[in-house]
């Protein structure tokens, strides 16, 4: 299967692959990565090795995603784990791109740099974390479907689903939009669903077996007491963390644009492409649903990306120059940004001091902070580094 990805990313069409390839590659070299869930996975592994006892990494488990790490640092350690999400990015955008010119959207190629340039994405495609992992293997999936190999593409999307399990409504919702863009059949669409959650099931046995098979003990997330969790603080990290994960500039220039295309009645959207738009919006409101319940890190709104940049390529058909500008305020936000709130205790934030910053932005407080932890790994060695 990842060989015909690689088949697929060497042809003609596929050259502007090229550019996230050489943005990606210089930040392998620089250790595992900025957050603490890297070194988790770490450790999953080597305890695994040592006491052939399974811990997961995390609640509710990202076993496929934990599999994968723990061989790939075997052969080369944080270069090879990032190159693997590297790997998995690029299968990732090539899918992305695949399925935007099999639903005729405009401009499919500057939607995908879109994605490859927002920060988060950015990020996690270079360092050692699961959201690529699931990503890439869901459009995986997703290629293999559109060349009609259901059986194939139910693997994938289990694989997707092993690696990040909140990934299992992201492949219901992408069949529906392909049943309704008819791409596919009912019946297909439900082989492949059916033996991806049957396949996925086995993926969590592990982390059942540890929680001694009390399957609501896997879905309890670390979340702090409740005194961080009103509904006013909850409301407020939800909207301030969507805030940060798209930037105040891209938020108000695509405000800025949508409302005047819709003034000027510049918006032409067939029955068709309209149904495409409620499909894909049910996606990304599925998930800030999800996000609301636990809005711990701006990285779990990943999966909307491909979703937002569908709705985006939809409304802007005709505004390639504006598309365009959208991208340069995306590169730039990597490494500068407003910012219009500080938490009074970082990361346990009951307040915040209001005003107006300029800040580095997300690709450049990552590699600072991973560069201070370069040489760690064991979440031992991270923890005391990054406290310094």
């Amino acid at each position: 299967m990842n060989y015909s990805s690689i088949q697929l990313f060497f042809k003609k069409n596929n050259h502007f692959l090229l550019i996230p390839i050489f943005l990606y590659l210089p930040f392998i070299f620089l250790g595992y990565g900025a957050d603490s869930d890297s070194f988790e996975t770490l450790r999953t592994g080597v305890t695994f090795i040592k006491n052939f006892d399974y811990i997961p990494s995390r609640n509710p488990g990202y076993f496929v995603f934990e599999v994968i790490t723990f061989f790939a640092n075997l052969i080369g350690g944080s270069i090879a784990t990032n190159l693997m999400a590297v790997f998995m990015s690029l299968i990732c955008l090539q899918g992305f791109y695949q399925l935007c010119k099999n639903l005729a959207i405009p401009n499919a190629k500057l939607l995908v740099i879109s994605v490859a340039l927002q920060p988060y994405y950015w990020v996690a495609s270079i360092t050692t974390m699961d959201y690529v992992f699931a990503l890439g293997f869901f459009f995986l999936g997703i290629s293999l479907l559109l060349r009609k190999k259901e059986i194939y593409a139910g693997i994938a999307f289990s694989l997707a689903i092993g690696s990040r399990v909140t990934t299992v409504l992201l492949v219901f919702l992408a069949l529906i939009l392909l049943i309704v863009a008819k791409i596919m059949s009912l019946k297909k669409a439900a082989i492949s669903f059916f033996l991806a959650g049957g396949l996925a099931a086995i993926f969590y046995l592990p982390p059942l077996d540890f929680v001694k098979w009390r399957w609501w003990r896997i879905f309890r997330l670390a979340m702090g007491g409740e005194e961080y969790w009103t509904l006013f603080l909850r409301t407020g990290r939800f909207l301030y963390k969507n805030i940060v994960f798209w930037s105040i500039p891209v938020i108000l220039f695509l405000l800025v644009v949508v409302t005047y295309l819709l003034f000027k009645k510049r918006i032409n959207i067939d029955s068709n492409l309209f149904k495409l738009i409620l499909v894909n919006s049910l996606v990304v409101l599925s998930y800030e649903i999800l996000f609301f319940f636990a809005p711990l890190d701006p990285s779990y709104l990943l999966v909307i990306l491909p979703s937002f940049f569908l709705i985006i390529g939809i409304l802007f058909q005709n505004q390639r120059k504006t598309l365009i500008l959208l991208i340069m305020l995306i590169f730039i936000s990597n490494f500068i940004v407003l910012d219009f709130a500080r938490p009074d205790v970082e990361n346990f934030a009951t307040g915040a001091q209001y005003g107006l910053w300029v800040n580095p932005g997300y690709l450049v407080k990552a590699t600072t902070e991973r560069i201070k932890v370069i040489d760690c790994k064991d979440q031992a060695c991270y923890e005391e580094k990054i406290q310094n």
